[in-house]
């Protein structure tokens, strides 16, 4: 049997916590969706924070630390770092993104709805965060496909 190329390697950003268990609910069911886009892209995706939660009480503030630790020491090793902003940008992941960018991680904005990215090395992390956080991505087409915007 061969498999498939799964390639490149993609750690996720999304929430995860909320004030209240359905928002909680809510974020890892969304994270699970923003994995399964990454598989459909062809990308081998991680989400360390619903892997590393499953062991660690986020909760408590060093095993939070743990978690933290062990996904950005993984991000490293990323290809790229893919920041779904469709339920919002938390704190945690815009440390995330700050931390990528400063070991030279290419970071992506993506949307499960709009389908496409921004690539926040062409606009910039505050012009991204600021379209995202707006909720005004925007999107061109370009030869029948669509393409993000930024400009």
């Amino acid at each position: 049997m061969k498999l498939p190329d799964m390639s490149p390697t993609v750690a996720i950003e999304s929430p995860f916590a909320g004030p209240w268990w359905w928002n909680r609910w809510a974020n890892v069911r969304y994270a699970r969706q923003c994995l399964l886009d990454c598989i459909d892209r062809g990308e081998a995706p991680l989400a360390s924070h619903l892997l590393y939660t499953q062991v660690l009480d986020d909760s408590i503030p060093s095993h939070r630390l743990l978690g933290i630790a062990a996904g950005l020491a993984w991000n490293l090793h990323a290809d790229c770092i893919a920041v779904y902003v469709d339920r919002g940008i938390s704190a945690g992941m815009r440390a995330g993104v700050e931390f990528a960018l400063a070991h030279g991680i290419p970071v992506q904005l993506r949307s499960l709805y709009a389908h496409g990215h921004l690539d926040v090395a062409k606009v910039g992390w505050s012009r991204a965060l600021a379209l995202a956080e707006a909720g005004e991505l925007v999107w061109t087409i370009q030869n029948g496909e669509r393409h993000p915007y930024a400009g």
